[in-house]
């Protein structure tokens, strides 16, 4: 699996893919270091474990509220860099292992081996990231990684929303119940906010075509016919 570098910032930063490869060998695991805080508290904080914080830095928006300096940027990058080089060795061993032969019991035992090392190195990362970041960076990291990783467990987990996911529904205290009403709440707010995006799209068509003449609209609407789903005029109605 190839790393492919995007750019945030001044930092080109691995591929979010190691995000899902975290995901794979479910190294998901709570309160991976303390950051100062009390330990027992930190263990109960949902996203707050090593694969978790470091996917987090992946994305531009949670990066940006860090308010980092070039220092700590070309920090940052050379300990992401040397994550994914070594998530990337995992990986190729296990692709060896997996085709080297051996009965699915020596397999699973080489994978449970694996996601140690795995969970090892991140935690050896997050270490190095406390060093690099001033004490309300990290605490902002922390918040900005239960905003990200909410909406991607969500999907993961295939529920409604961020709340609905096991670690919220465990830290919040979320029954079934509740958790009912929290799914079909964020059924309906989905299909209301669809609407009221589908009739600003109409209104700024509306508009747009306004600015044309007379003449110029008949023509368009001769070249253009009934509106599909989407006709090109609006680019953020694609």
């Amino acid at each position: 699996m190839a790393n492919r570098p995007f750019k945030v910032g001044l930092v080109m930063l691995p591929h979010q893919c190691d995000f899902v490869f975290a995901f794979c060998f479910g190294v998901t695991i709570v309160a991976a270091s303390s950051f100062g805080t009390n330990l027992a508290a930190q263990e109960e904080a949902p996203f707050q474990g090593s694969g978790f914080m470091l996917a987090a830095l992946h994305n531009e928006s949670a990066l940006q509220e860090l308010e980092l300096v070039d220092g700590q940027k070309r920090e940052l990058q050379e300990i992401l860099h040397n994550l994914s080089s070594s998530r990337s060795e995992l990986i190729e061993y296990m692709n060896e292992i997996s085709a080297s032969g051996l009965s699915k019991e020596e397999i699973e035992a080489e994978r449970m081996k694996m996601k140690q090392q795995l969970n090892d190195i991140e935690t050896d990362s997050l270490q190095q990231l406390n060093d690099v970041l001033l004490p309300h960076q990290l605490d902002r990291l922390k918040q900005s990684t239960v905003q990200v990783m909410m909406k991607h467990c969500a999907n993961f987990e295939k529920v409604e929303c961020g709340l609905l996911t096991s670690q919220m529904r465990k830290f919040l205290g979320i029954d079934d119940k509740q958790a009912k009403k929290i799914a079909e709440t964020a059924k309906h707010a989905r299909e209301e906010m669809a609407d009221k995006i589908k009739k600003l799209k109409a209104e700024a068509h509306a508009k747009l075509l306004g600015e044309l003449s007379a003449e110029q609209r008949k023509k368009y609407e001769k070249l253009t016919g009934d509106r599909v789903r989407n006709d090109g005029l609006l680019d953020e109605a694609r």
